[in-house]
């Protein structure tokens, strides 16, 4: 029930956000980096300032801190996660840069969205009942996702065209 009424409380914002079907192929040929915050992320950081501005840098929420720190600003910040926590620890209180979009779906916690200050991507959940049931009606294309923030951002790279999408700190 939490993720049904965050969803309809989130509802205006995937009304105001560029389809998925819109960005199909934007970045066709283009190599994108996930970057997730496993272990081998440490080790493998410093990489991404090569990488900048020649392929897309996907970071999930529990690594933005870390390229932050290390002065990569990515491209896009992917959450997933319904709960306060994850709020809590990476958007409650923080200092976000406007830079990177926020690519998440609409059943996040409401104050992320609201206190987000950059460009928002909300796509619709691939085969998921409510997120098909809105499809149906705004016809703007979905978003394989599976369970986990690493997916969000595999699938998104893929919907985009990017080519390779390679995968860091994905440990």
């Amino acid at each position: 029930l939490q993720g049904i009424r965050q969803i309809m409380h989130n509802i205006g914002e995937t009304v105001c956000s560029v389809g998925a079907d819109d960005l199909k192929g934007a970045y066709r040929g283009l190599p994108a980096v996930v970057v997730s915050a496993g272990p081998s992320l440490s080790k493998n950081v410093d990489l991404l300032h090569k990488v900048k501005g020649k392929a897309l840098i996907l970071c999930v929420d529990a690594s933005l801190n870390v390229l932050l720190k290390k002065g990569i600003m990515p491209d896009a910040v992917l959450s997933i996660e319904r709960g306060v926590e994850t709020y809590n620890y990476f958007y409650k209180g923080q200092t976000l840069p406007d830079e990177p979009v926020l690519i998440a779906p609409p059943v996040i916690y409401p104050d992320i969205f609201d206190e987000y200050p950059g460009e928002k991507f909300i796509p619709l959940r691939e085969g998921e009942g409510i997120n098909m049931w809105f499809e149906s009606i705004m016809r703007r294309g979905t978003v394989t996702m599976g369970t986990s923030v690493a997916h969000l951002a595999f699938g998104f790279a893929r919907l985009v065209g990017a080519d390779p999408i390679i995968l860091i700190g994905q440990d």
